[in-house]
């Protein structure tokens, strides 16, 4: 728990956007409670709440294992976390976070390869085209270890809608912000894409998100596809 709270303050300049509040709630229930974050998002927070630690504290030893538990929860997280409806955003989320972690450090192929499966995440989920117009149903997405699909379900409220939106624009952001850093980075490309267009609002504030009675489809005239 200490180092989620390590992490809050920081985290949404990272790419966290789902709601901490919420988040932090649910990550201390049982693993086996079907409502607790993927576990790969849990361990993303942590090797975060490690690295932003003290130099002298001893979360800073651990950060190397931390990282790899990160990466493994990551590799399964479509096929372990199954009883999780929000697995397809927990991947988004934990991809973003080793993302701008494997920046930070100075691995550009590594920051660039999470980014990029970020990016697909969001595109073939349809979370770009949020509350636009011409949204389509969520789509499925293969799991090829196994056969199953996995599917992206609807938002359920005001807040679960906050963190698509914001979810997509995080993705966006860090991907272009690769992009600018190297010329080879691919993650926003993938934005470029013929007939891809972003119909995703612009993002509010988390805390103005609570505050939003309704989300009117109009919002959507405000967002605009433009080209890195």
């Amino acid at each position: 728990m200490y180092r989620i709270t390590t992490f809050a303050t920081d985290g949404t300049q990272l790419g966290f956007f789902l709601f901490m509040e919420h988040f932090s709630s649910l990550a201390i229930l049982s693993p086996e409670d079907p409502t607790r974050p993927c576990e790969a998002v849990i361990a993303s927070v942590c090797l975060w709440g490690c690295h932003l630690s003290l130099p002298n504290s001893p979360f800073r030893d651990i950060e190397d294992l931390v990282l790899k538990v990160a990466l493994y929860q990551r590799s399964i997280i479509l096929i372990d976390g199954e009883s999780n409806p929000r697995r397809i955003l927990h991947s988004v989320q934990a991809e973003v976070l080793l993302s701008y972690y494997f920046y930070r450090r100075g691995f550009l192929i590594e920051a660039m390869n999470h980014a990029a499966m970020a990016a697909s995440f969001v595109t073939v989920s349809g979370m770009h085209g949020i509350l636009s117009i011409d949204q389509q149903p969520p789509r499925e997405l293969e799991v090829l270890a196994d056969g199953r699909a996995s599917y992206l379900p609807a938002p359920r409220n005001v807040p679960e809608t906050g963190e698509l939106i914001d979810g997509f624009w995080s993705v966006y952001i860090i991907a272009n912000q690769l992009a600018s850093a190297s010329t080879t980075a691919i993650c926003a490309d993938i934005f470029d894409a013929p007939h891809l267009l972003i119909g995703c609002p612009w993002p509010l504030h988390q805390a103005a998100y609570r505050d939003v009675c309704s989300y009117h489809r109009s919002r959507a005239s405000c967002s605009t596809r433009y080209r890195s």
